[in-house]
C-alpha cells in the first residue's frame, strides 16, 4: 500500500493541472487495481474503504465533477468535488484533510523519507520491496535491487568529521536520485549504504544502470577543506526470481555480490550470477571464437581467444574492450560438430599488462532459449510459406491442364 501511496503522490506532484492527475489516476487504476483509489481516499480524506467502494467512489466523483462543469460552464476543482461528494453522502465526513494537504503531505513525506538525502529511510524498505516483489510474481516479471556502498567512508568520516560526511552523503544520494529511473525505488538503507529497487528490470539490464552510477559517482568532486575530494563505491546486484524467492534472501544475495565487488579491490560493481559461477566446475577451453554484439549497436563478428568455461559463464580474451552490461553472442568452433552459440552479457572487462582484455561472460539461458524459439518459428514460417507456394505451383498446373483439354 506504501508504494501505491507513494505513486499516488508522485502524480499529485507531477501533474500540471488536475486534468493530467485525474488521467494519471485512471492509468494507475488501470495498471494497479482497485487499490490506487483505496489509496488517494486514505491519502486526501483519511476514509479507509474496501478497494471495491474507492472504486466506485473515484468515477462517480469524477462523473460529477465532469457534469457540473459541463452546468457551470468552468472546469470545478477535483477536491471540491471530493469534498461535496463525500458531505452529501451516507459517509461521516466532519473533519477535512484536504484543506490541510500540504501540511499532511509534509508529516507523511518526513515520516518516511531520510531528512539528510531525502530519499525513503530503511524503515520503509521491506514494505516497498515486498510489494514490489508482489507485483513482480503477479506479473510474472523480474525485479532487482542494487546494494550500494560507498568505499573508504569511515576513514573520510574520521579525518574530515561528520559534516563533511554530511555533504558527500548528500551529494552521493542525489547523483542516485538523478540517474534512478521513474519506478525505480532509491532508499537510504543506512550509514553510506544505499539501495535501489528496480522493477521490471534484469539483472544484466540493472548492470548498466548502476555502472552508470558508479562513474557519475566517480566523477563527483567536492570541495573538502578547500581541497578537491573524490568518492567510489560499490555495489551488488540481485535478482527475483533467478536469484532469490523473496525479499529477505534477496537482499542478502545482493550484501553477498557486494562484498565480492569489495573482495575485488572496490569501485566495481558484482552480480550475485557472477559470484554463483564460482561454484560452478570451471573447465579450462582454449580455442578461436567469434564474438558478435547484439541489439541496436549490433556488430560484426570479432575475433577473440577463450580461456575456461562453466555452467554460468565464461572467460575470453579479445584485443578489444566490450561494455559492461552489452549482450553478445560468442561462436566457438567445436571438432566434428555444430558451432556452439552461447548468449549472454559482459559481466568482468579488465586490461592486461601485456595488451589485450580479460572478458567475462555471464551466460543467460533464457535469451538462448528465446533465440532458439525464434530460430523455430523462423523455421515453421518459412516451411508453411515453401508449402503455400508449392500448393499454387500444382494449382496452376492444374489450370493448365485443364486449359490444355
Amino acid at each position: 500500500m506504501e508504494s501505491i501511496k507513494a505513486s499516488v503522490l508522485k502524480n499529485r506532484n507531477d501533474a500540471p493541472n488536475e486534468g493530467k492527475f485525474i488521467e494519471g489516476m485512471n492509468n494507475l487504476i488501470e495498471k494497479e487495481g482497485d487499490g490506487v483509489c483505496q489509496a488517494f481516499f486514505k491519502l486526501f480524506t483519511d476514509l479507509d474503504f474496501p478497494p471495491y467502494t474507492a472504486r466506485k467512489n473515484w468515477f462517480d466523483i469524477i462523473e460529477q465533477r465532469e457534469s457540473l462543469s459541463f452546468y457551470l460552464g468552468r472546469d470545478i476543482a477535483l477536491f471540491a468535488v471530493v469534498l461535496d461528494y463525500l458531505s452529501s453522502s451516507h459517509y461521516s465526513f466532519k473533519n477535512s484533510m484536504i484543506l490541510e494537504f500540504d501540511t499532511f503531505e509534509k508529516v507523511l513525506r518526513d515520516s518516511r523519507h531520510d531528512n539528510l538525502t531525502g530519499l525513503l529511510h530503511r524503515a520503509s524498505f521491506w514494505e516497498v520491496l515486498n510489494s514490489n516483489i508482489a507485483l513482480a510474481k503477479r506479473h510474472n516479471a523480474e525485479l532487482t535491487i542494487l546494494f550500494i556502498d560507498v568505499d573508504d567512508f569511515k576513514i573520510f568520516n574520521d579525518t574530515y568529521g561528520h559534516q563533511a560526511g554530511d555533504k558527500a552523503l548528500a551529494a552521493i544520494a542525489d547523483v542516485i536520485r538523478k540517474e534512478s529511473r521513474s519506478g525505480d525505488v532509491p532508499i537510504r538503507y543506512g550509514g553510506e549504504e544505499f539501495v535501489i529497487i528496480l522493477p521490471n528490470t534484469s539483472e544484466q539490464s540493472a548492470l548498466v544502470l548502476a555502472e552508470r552510477i558508479r562513474q557519475n559517482i566517480e566523477g563527483l568532486v567536492l570541495s573538502i577543506d578547500s581541497h578537491p575530494r573524490s568518492f567510489t563505491i560499490s555495489g551488488g546486484l540481485a535478482s527475483y526470481p533467478g536469484d532469490a524467492p523473496d525479499g529477505y534472501l534477496l537482499l542478502n544475495m545482493a550484501d553477498r555480490a557486494l562484498y565480492q565487488a569489495k573482495a575485488r579491490g572496490k569501485n566495481n560493481i558484482a552480480l550475485f550470477a557472477d559470484e554463483k559461477q564460482r561454484s560452478y566446475p570451471r573447465r579450462k577451453l582454449v580455442r578461436p571464437i567469434k564474438i558478435k554484439k547484439i541489439g541496436l549497436d549490433s556488430t560484426l563478428p570479432l575475433a577473440g581467444v577463450s580461456k575456461d568455461i562453466c555452467m554460468g559463464g565464461m572467460l575470453f580474451k579479445a584485443a578489444y574492450s566490450l561494455d559492461v552490461g552489452s549482450h553478445i553472442e560468442v561462436n566457438i568452433p567445436v571438432l566434428n560438430k555444430e558451432p556452439l552459440f552461447l548468449i549472454g552479457s559482459v559481466v568482468r572487462v579488465k586490461p592486461e599488462k601485456k595488451g589485450g582484455y580479460d572478458i567475462g561472460m555471464a551466460i543467460s539461458f533464457k535469451e538462448m532459449e528465446k533465440a532458439a524459439k525464434n530460430e523455430i518459428t523462423s523455421f515453421m514460417t518459412l516451411q508453411q510459406l515453401a508449402g503455400k507456394g508449392s500448393k499454387r505451383r500444382q494449382v496452376a498446373k492444374s489450370t493448365t491442364n485443364i486449359v490444355e483439354m
